[in-house]
């Protein structure tokens, strides 16, 4: 039903399915999820913090719960949540990675910095992580390590979006040997992109 498209008959189905076992996880969570995409925050906070009762150490429910609290702007309560995830689990690197987006939704970037770059190297091949750091380095205008990290992450996908990013970086810096290179590349991967 839900890729059909039909959330109501979607959500039916997992209530029916919760009334005949009211601890399956997998369904509390969808149901969880799904007033979450349908901005009924009180009722998949209830859900999810239920199901982190059960089980405080179920990292998919801390980071959902963590999601649900950005979503809501309450960035003290997602980053307390984080943080003590953290001292039962240091080695995460979803949660460092979700502090990064926290902190970069504060506007803290030096701390989102840090977290993106712990959650990368925690996480051989992390490339949403990678992602956000890239841009985030663009962003603070550290072109070194943003064209280090979009080469890793162009070398790990071959993905258009990074090869042509890597160009444009080259190009400022008016490496043109290398921008070409990268433009090649993008050119490549996505011969369609006039």
């Amino acid at each position: 039903y839900l890729k059909k498209g039909l959330s109501k008959e979607g959500v039916a189905m997992v209530k029916k399915a919760i009334e005949l076992d009211p601890k399956h996880r997998d369904s509390r969570l969808l149901l969880a999820s799904l007033h979450s995409t349908a901005k009924k925050y009180p009722e998949a906070t209830e859900l999810f913090e239920q199901l982190l009762k059960e089980n405080p150490d179920d990292e998919e429910v801390v980071l959902n719960l963590t999601l649900l609290e950005l979503e809501q702007k309450k960035f003290d309560a997602a980053h307390r949540r984080l943080m003590s995830y953290l001292d039962r689990d240091p080695e995460s690197a979803l949660a460092y990675f979700y502090i990064g987006r926290l902190e970069q939704e504060r506007g803290r970037k030096a701390e989102a910095l840090r977290a993106y770059l712990k959650a990368v190297d925690l996480r051989e091949g992390f490339v949403q992580a990678g992602t956000y750091l890239g841009f985030l380095q663009e962003e603070l205008k550290d072109h070194k390590g943003a064209i280090q990290t979009f080469s890793w992450l162009a070398a790990q996908t071959d993905g258009a979006r990074f090869h042509k990013k890597l160009g444009q970086l080259y190009l400022e810096n008016n490496d043109f040997k290398h921008s070409l290179e990268s433009f090649l590349n993008y050119e490549r991967v996505d011969p369609k992109d006039l």
